[in-house]
């Protein structure tokens, strides 16, 4: 049985430990390993795909895709320690013994079965304003001319009251809520808490009827978090909506910072993709388009650096848009000139919270701004346990661009020739940019450095060679993925392939 190997398999490696890790954190854990494993074997590096495996094994509850990956690692590194003109014995017997226990597995263990969560138990929002929908005309929309948002809005409301008597009302009536939202987002109090309501219910039963994995828990709990964002003063909500996140087994994420909401009087609303929430001010059309944007953008990142995300995010990365640049500042603390602005929260080793902050009167938001801030929040993903080194980080944001990176290229060479540039080797030693005047040169050679590794092989080695920089030093690494002896032999390859003649000198 493959349960029972399985247990034979985690006591070999002493992995076995008394506090059951949260669903979600497990969830990205094996999602890091997994990415982690395919880089290093498409790199031929099987035995740190072997360690990266191993570092989850405990949380896999017999999943078929990762044993069929994790036996693929311990075949390859067989294979390669066989090679070796003097094999280590007791690696190979480790391998041989690690392979014949997952070879026996083969029947995965079942998931173990949670407790229903209790929707009868959430009470039905206090509703008075709904209870007897008034006509059309006196709705509470912003917009009373527009009579499609006014019925959807209407039949929602009935269909809520109906609901009380046949549940299955629940479901249209949300979506008729969402679709009376898109087009005027000025609901009262109680309709928000019954569109919340509703949203809440669904959630809980359709987990209910799920598998009640891993994927199944992250769905149910980023529906139930959005929807009590609808109604952040409502406390019954509130209270049966967090208890219905913990007995799906679920942890609730730190709360959106709602200063963005405060700024705009209330006026703001939202859309959502599979992994972001949009959170904007004025007409939804643009901002769908975005959401299908960013959606694209980060599928291109991560298959760049490593493989494509194989779950979504949880929790969702907000993107809140705002119309100018003095309410961007104002709201970020950022100075004016910015166009954009990252930010990652993480605790216990779990990242609770993703925002990037735009502004809607930025002409390059999705070609140059979007992009680079968005590799800032997938780098805490690629690098789940260090952060890579600022100048890298830069590097890679600004090659997820486009008129920037062709900016940099074009200064790159003003920088040499006004004698801004520092040598490799001082310039690695830096912590960020040394002065207030250094900040464009930095930038600048950064984003050169970077692009030149990438050049030499590719962008999955770049980040392999980031990863061994943190585990075995930076010499040894350029010497593993580049075969540079030293920093010095970088920095003059970098210089004959990047620098041109300048003020008559050579490079």
């Amino acid at each position: 049985m493959r349960s029972i190997a399985l247990g034979m398999l985690l006591l070999t490696y002493g992995f076995l430990q008394a506090a059951d890790p949260n669903p979600i954190e497990k969830s990205l854990a094996i999602q890091r390993a997994v990415a982690e494993a395919k880089t290093f074997l498409a790199a031929r590096q099987p035995a740190d795909a072997v360690q990266s495996l191993e570092s989850v094994l405990d949380h896999i509850n017999g999943d078929a895709d990762f044993l069929a990956l994790l036996r693929q690692a311990y075949s390859e590194e067989l294979k390669k320690e066989k090679l070796k003109r003097i094999p280590e014995p007791k690696r190979l017997a480790d391998l041989e013994s690690k392979l014949a226990i997952l070879n026996k597995a083969d029947t995965p263990p079942q998931p173990e079965a949670k407790p229903n969560p209790k929707i009868e138990d959430v009470p039905s929002p206090k509703i008075e304003e709904i209870a007897s929908p008034p006509p059309a005309k006196e709705l509470p929309l912003p917009t009373p001319a527009n009579a499609r948002a006014s019925e959807l809005l209407q039949q929602a409301c009935q269909l809520f009251i109906q609901a009380q008597k046949d549940s299955k009302q629940y479901r249209e009536a949300a979506t008729l809520f969402a679709e009376a939202h898109a087009l005027a987002p000025e609901f009262s109090k109680d309709q928000l808490a019954a569109w919340s309501y509703c949203r809440i219910k669904i959630a809980a039963e359709t987990w209910n009827q799920s598998r009640r994995d891993a994927s199944a828990t992250n769905t149910a709990v980023r529906e139930i978090e959005s929807a009590l964002e609808l109604v952040p003063d409502h406390n019954e909500l509130q209270n049966a909506g967090r208890k219905l996140i913990a007995d799906v087994g679920g942890k609730p994420r730190s709360p959106v910072p709602k200063s963005a909401v405060a700024s705009a009087g209330g006026k703001w609303t939202s859309l959502e993709s599979d992994n972001f929430r949009a959170r904007f001010q004025g007409s939804p059309e643009p901002i769908r388009e975005l959401l299908t944007q960013a959606e694209e953008a980060r599928k291109t990142i991560f298959t760049r650096w490593s493989t494509p995300s194989a779950s979504a995010w949880q929790p969702k990365c907000d993107l809140v848009i705002h119309e100018n640049a003095k309410e961007f500042a104002t709201d970020t603390q950022q100075p004016e000139s910015a166009t954009g602005h990252a930010f990652i929260k993480i605790s216990e080793q779990r990242i609770v919270e993703r925002r990037i902050d735009l502004r809607n009167d930025d002409r390059t938001m999705t070609a140059d701004t979007l992009p680079r801030e968005l590799t800032y929040i997938i780098l805490a993903d690629l690098f789940p346990d260090r952060d890579p080194p600022r100048w890298a980080a830069i590097g890679m944001a600004v090659l997820a661009t486009s008129t920037e990176a062709e900016r940099c290229t074009r200064t790159l060479e003003r920088c040499y020739r006004d004698g801004e540039l520092h040598s490799i080797e001082a310039f690695l030693e830096l912590k960020g940019p040394p002065q207030a005047d250094g900040v464009t040169a930095y930038y600048v050679e950064s984003a050169s450095l970077v692009e030149h590794l990438v050049k030499r092989k590719d962008a999955k080695t770049f980040r392999i060679f980031l990863m061994d920089s943190q585990r075995y030093g930076l010499e040894k690494a350029l010497d593993r993925q580049y075969g540079y002896a030293s920093v010095k032999d970088l920095d003059q390859d970098w210089r004959r392939a990047n620098l041109t003649t300048a003020r008559g000198q050579t490079p």
